[in-house]
């Protein structure tokens, strides 16, 4: 499902951006990797992650980044209202995505079957299973 991906960057970048709020001693490599930790990484296998631990390395320092994306006004309120606003969202993509029966807990699932090469016949009897509990 296409809004998975966008879901979860989405879950990042707030997450990541709560991070450099509540935590003003950090560097952006810890705030990115607490990040990724609670929200990226169970979604990717050893090479996604992999990958992410080579892409931090290219992180700017935590300062840069902080004057790149805010050069006017006040970016702590900034962040703290894009965080307050996307959180409500994702919220609200959630909702949708469990009503399609595609809960997080259920897209492992449906990856196992998809793994599996299960029958589409298969697939149906456990997805009627799923929405039934």
């Amino acid at each position: 499902m296409f809004l998975c991906p966008i879901y979860r960057a989405m879950d990042f970048l707030v997450e990541l951006f709560h991070n450099l709020l509540e935590h003003p001693d950090w560097t952006m490599s810890q705030a990115c990797t607490d990040s990724y930790n609670k929200t990226l990484k169970r979604w990717h296998g050893w090479l996604a992650s992999s990958s992410f631990t080579v892409a931090l390395k290219l992180a700017p320092e935590r300062k840069k980044f902080m004057e790149v994306i805010g050069s006017t006004g006040d970016l702590n309120a900034d962040m703290a209202k894009f965080c307050t606003t996307f959180a409500t969202l994702l919220a609200e993509i959630h909702k949708f995505l469990v009503s399609l029966c595609f809960s997080f807990v259920d897209y492992e699932w449906l990856s196992h079957l998809y793994k599996m090469n299960c029958s589409s016949k298969q697939a149906s009897c456990g997805l009627d299973d799923m929405k039934a509990s």
